[in-house]
């Protein structure tokens, strides 16, 4: 029941298409088309049919899965760094496994390669689920069924810190990653 496509690098064309992309790419427009207003279905579904290419090509995006049953959008990320301004140290974070939910919606980020001391991201806890400004809107975002924006800005948030002080201290526990490697 739960279709998936693999990435190596991201720049690995989608030309010729992988097995199975057609059928991933019906269930990610039946996925943005899931619990919208009726009048809004076909438009939707037509969207999200368009949408997925776009997806595909995210460069930061190394897998991507859909489970038709539990109407949920699976993103393998590939390995977020932050630092806090320019003149710090780029901090190595870590690939992420992202679940976007469309009922209830919401989405949580699971950090595969390190966790550093129970969290998964500085702004990111034990359970996956992230202190944001604008969750809220990540949140509408997947309920209509718009999965790239919301994608685009859950990378974004992955890649940065928010300026509180308790996060900055947080980015200092991640180890800190040659810049001329990144």
């Amino acid at each position: 029941m739960f279709s998936f496509i693999k990435r190596a690098t991201p720049c690995q064309s989608l030309t010729p298409l992988p097995a199975g992309y057609e059928r991933l790419q019906r269930d990610y427009a039946d996925l943005c088309a899931f619990s919208v207003k009726p009048k809004m279905f076909e438009q939707r579904h037509r969207q999200g049919c368009a949408d997925f290419p776009i997806l595909c090509s995210l460069p930061f995006i190394r897998h991507i899965g859909v489970n038709p049953v539990n109407h949920t959008l699976v993103i393998g990320t590939a390995c977020a760094y932050l630092r806090k301004t320019a003149n710090d140290p780029w901090r190595m974070i870590g690939d992420f496994v992202v679940q976007l939910y469309k009922r209830p919606s919401g989405f949580i980020c699971h950090n595969m390669i390190q966790m550093v001391n129970g969290y998964q991201h500085p702004h990111v806890d034990e359970h996956g689920s992230m202190c944001i400004i604008g969750k809220q809107e990540i949140n509408l975002l997947i309920a209509d069924g718009d999965f790239v924006e919301a994608v685009k800005i859950i990378w974004s948030a992955l890649n940065t810190t928010n300026g509180a002080a308790y996060v900055n201290a947080a980015a200092e526990m991640w180890p800190i990653w040659k810049e001329e490697t990144r």
